[in-house]
């Protein structure tokens, strides 16, 4: 059976009333620090179509997402949210500054070394996943790479991002090949989710992203044709601002068809 997700990080950019008229069964997970931020935008969602659940996302200070870098201080954060279905992203310590390639460069350097708390954090989801639903979400990387930073964690859904819009021409066209290969192994060895985008700029302001209606069926296409039945949309705040939100939201409620 189809699903939709849509990640929020910006919940107070999101134009609640538009998300209201949403028509199609769908989960919404907020970008959040702790569970009373999750509580009043939970709040603000009146859609009985519309299911929510928590993003849970560290200070900056503290690498905003999870992963075996983290301290075991911070991954015991999650221990809030037990028993709501949350996202986390499992990925290296947030790098300052606006995206650049040698930041980036200097960020999965840190790949180098093993994250030295990738078994607690293993533990930490395995204890969420008995009181609720975890998505634990990742890049498109070979286990090799993933299992540096606690990429690889087990779990029940699982969740890998397939952003095409943040490379241009010609790495874009390269990493197609590699795309259209690895979506079709993860979905056969069990991969649950794999997440478009990006529909609106992340946490660093400066992503390249789509952002048109024709680029959201293009992507929506791409994953449809491999067989991916649980589609992740990121990023639902800059979506339900568009002035044709309607026709944004018309397109994709027809891949549940």
């Amino acid at each position: 059976m189809k699903s939709i997700v849509f990640w929020c990080e910006f919940p107070y950019k999101t134009d609640f009333g538009a998300i209201n008229q949403i028509d199609f069964p769908c989960e919404i997970y907020f970008a959040c620090r702790n569970i009373s931020e999750f509580l009043k935008w939970k709040a603000k969602v009146r859609n009985e179509k519309i299911k929510c659940g928590a993003w849970p996302v560290l200070s900056i200070q503290e690498g905003y997402w999870f992963s075996g870098y983290s301290s075991c201080e911070c991954i015991d954060k999650l221990k809030e949210f037990s028993g709501i279905d949350i996202k986390i992203d499992i990925e290296p310590p947030i790098f300052r500054g606006k995206l650049t390639f040698w930041r980036e460069l200097k960020y999965f350097s840190q790949l180098i070394f093993s994250g030295k708390n990738n078994l607690y954090l293993q533990s930490a989801i395995k204890e969420m996943e008995r009181k609720g639903k975890v998505i634990a979400s990742t890049f498109p990387f070979p286990d090799f790479v993933l299992k540096r930073f606690g990429g690889d964690i087990e779990c029940r859904h699982k969740n890998m991002f397939v952003y095409r819009s943040v490379f241009s021409f010609p790495i874009n066209k390269i990493l197609d090949v590699y795309y259209n290969l690895f979506v079709r192994k993860e979905l056969n060895r069990g991969i649950t989710h794999f997440a478009i985008g990006c529909f609106g700029h992340g946490i660093f302001g400066n992503e390249l992203i789509f952002d048109s209606v024709d680029d959201l069926k293009q992507e929506i296409k791409f994953m449809s044709e491999k067989g991916v039945e649980n589609l992740v949309i990121f990023e639902l705040s800059w979506i339900s601002n568009q002035k044709n939100f309607e026709e944004w939201s018309e397109e994709i409620g027809r891949f549940l068809m």
